[in-house]
């Protein structure tokens, strides 16, 4: 879990587990960046990047998230997370069963945010033009 799991109750207007998302993105982008510079974050943190991919994508994927947590959740949606997990398998070499099932329902991706091209910056291209 992050701190950012259960942030997302009905009403505030972001989908569950949406700021989660939000935040592991950030971070794979980050680390992604550091790669480029030859520095190996995925490396070192596979083992946290991994937990957090399967811990949400098992419920994205629609497992009951019921007596989780002590407040409602508004529905859980995969977000922007869904592409970026590209990059933690070309780089890491996880298994990712959980995440991988939700990868395979999310393509193409379609957002509202800067995430609606993520489907043609990280599914599947590999190291292309580095």
């Amino acid at each position: 879990m992050s701190q950012e799991t259960w942030r997302d109750v009905p009403g505030s207007g972001t989908a569950g587990f949406g700021h989660a998302q939000y935040g592991v993105a950030a971070i794979i982008n980050a680390a992604e960046t550091a790669r480029i510079q030859r520095v190996d974050l995925f490396a070192s943190e596979q083992k946290r990047l991994t937990a957090f991919l399967e811990f949400h994508s098992k419920y994205l994927n629609g497992a009951s998230i019921s007596g989780m947590c002590d407040k409602a959740i508004a529905p859980v949606q995969d977000d922007p997370m869904g592409h970026r997990v590209q990059r933690v398998r070309e780089r890491a070499r996880p298994a990712l069963p959980e995440t991988l099932k939700l990868l395979n329902k999310v393509r193409p991706s379609d957002a509202t945010h800067h995430m609606a091209w993520e489907t043609l910056t990280h599914g599947d291209i590999g190291a292309a033009g580095l």
